[in-house]
């Protein structure tokens, strides 16, 4: 007689992310090394985790599912044992998180994995990298666009009472033959949000995760981030109550506001700045913001400082007029300078990220640059080469003498009338090299980003009111 092998409860639902973009070092030799640090690192990362993970779990938990994760797949020593591990109870469902996957065969990496260890489970993919990238959608059975999880969880109700995914409501099919569920671009009104369950996180982390708002008021001529042009606050109240129950939790007093943009409203930041003022206990926190509204409130940032913010993240991008007018930034150099003066003078550090080669951009222009950032107050500086989205390439064929004919056929291969990619990376470079040689430490990097967009088929996929 053999014992009886034990049954393995089976799983509701398998969560997995990735990450696999870096920064890229400053000197180009240590590029590699800082990768392989960078992976052994993650294990015990200094930097807020994402919330695509945790936000998932606590709203599957909520519905009564049964949830494991797997976060940051690749790295750390026993992730990929645990997921297999995890793999053999048969998940239902394994979600998978593209927002940090530029490379599709990172993606391949995990599904071949899922495919072996569990051939019925369903693949739902959701993130930047599954909405956007063809390659990356026809490796999942679903594809979840835009904020999932309420989403994830009909379709799990859904998948219970019949495991065909042709059945559940609200999936369609588009020209690439993919599913898509739709989710959500923001938050309902007057809703209250679950807050994330950070237990999932097997990592040690410094700074927790706040998200307060999602979307961007703004609609810059460069930029392929989601929900442009509409901007949705929770209610300050609410952002309270999940900080004082994170921080009571996890015994941290460091926030990281994960919005764009955590000061375009003004009656939002200065309620939500009382709050954080009289909160117990105290909590150090920092944020991204506009330049702008400093400029706009002078007494802003003093009432930041008085709340808890030890760091303010600016995305300035450019101090010329007429660069500035045609990325639609909705300000002017003398607007940059008063919102700057406004930070110093509360005397709140601040970081700012610039970037070159956008139409216009000159050896003259990017000179002018580095000089001022060299009298601005930064106590960092990140300078990115220009990425060109399909929009900015389409906006250009329209109006070509307003964008110095800007032409090309992909994000990083592209010209106008003053320079190329190239010409504008080497450019990067030197004005990296410039700004440092002025400083003990380092101050200025180089940043490179994944640039988020819509292939052809993607986009006819996507229904009417999402586009």
């Amino acid at each position: 007689m053999f014992p009886r092998r034990r049954r393995v409860p089976r799983l509701d639902v398998l969560l997995v992310d990735d990450e696999d973009y870096y920064q890229r070092s400053l000197h180009p030799i240590l590029s590699a090394i800082t990768k392989k640090i960078t992976n052994f690192m993650l294990a015990w990362s200094f930097e807020p985790p994402r919330l695509a993970l945790p936000l998932l779990s606590a709203y599957l938990q909520k519905a009564g599912m049964s949830v494991a994760c797997v976060y940051h797949y690749s790295n750390g020593i026993f992730k990929k044992w645990t997921f297999t591990r995890l793999l053999r109870k048969k998940p239902l469902i394994v979600g998978i998180s593209t927002t940090a996957i530029g490379r599709t065969r990172t993606l391949e990496n995990i599904v071949a994995r899922v495919r072996r260890e569990s051939p019925r489970s369903r693949i739902v993919l959701g993130g930047f990298g599954a909405q956007y990238r063809t390659a990356m959608r026809r490796l999942g059975d679903v594809v979840v666009s835009d904020f999932g999880e309420l989403a994830l969880v009909k379709l799990v109700e859904s998948l219970k009472r019949d495991p065909n995914l042709d059945s559940v409501a609200g999936i369609t099919k588009g020209p690439d033959q993919v599913r898509v569920l739709p989710g959500r671009t923001g938050f309902y009104p007057d809703e209250t949000m679950l807050h994330p369950d950070l237990s999932v996180i097997d990592a040690y982390f410094r700074s927790i995760p706040i998200e307060a708002s999602r979307g961007c008021r703004y609609n810059c001529s460069y930029c392929v981030v989601p929900g442009k042009r509409r901007h949705v606050f929770r209610k300050p109240a609410d952002v309270i109550e999940e900080i004082k129950e994170q921080v009571r939790k996890y015994k941290k007093n460091h926030l990281y506001f994960v919005d764009p943009n955590l000061t375009s409203d003004s009656d939002f930041i200065l309620e939500l700045m009382g709050l954080l003022k009289k909160a117990e206990p105290e909590v150090r926190w920092y944020c991204m913001g506009r330049v702008d509204d400093f400029a706009r409130q002078p007494a802003l940032a003093a009432a930041m400082v008085a709340a808890g913010c030890y760091k303010v993240m600016l995305g300035i991008e450019s101090i010329h007029d007429h660069i500035l007018a045609k990325m639609r930034k909705g300000y002017t150099r003398s607007v940059v300078e008063a919102g700057l003066q406004s930070i110093t003078a509360a005397r709140l550090p601040m970081c700012a990220s610039f970037m070159v080669g956008f139409p216009g951009e000159t050896v003259q222009t990017t000179e002018a640059t580095v000089d001022f950032i060299l009298k601005a107050n930064l106590d960092a500086v990140g300078l990115f080469t220009l990425m060109v989205s399909k929009e900015l390439f389409e906006e250009a064929r329209a109006d070509p003498g307003s964008y110095r004919h800007l032409r090309g056929d992909s994000p990083t291969r592209w010209i106008h009338d003053t320079m190329d990619y190239q010409q504008a990376e080497h450019l990067t470079q030197r004005m990296v090299s410039r700004i440092n040689r002025h400083s003990l430490l380092p101050v200025a990097n180089s940043l490179k980003f994944w640039i988020w967009e819509r292939d052809r088929d993607v986009a006819a996929a996507v229904p009417p009111d999402k586009k």
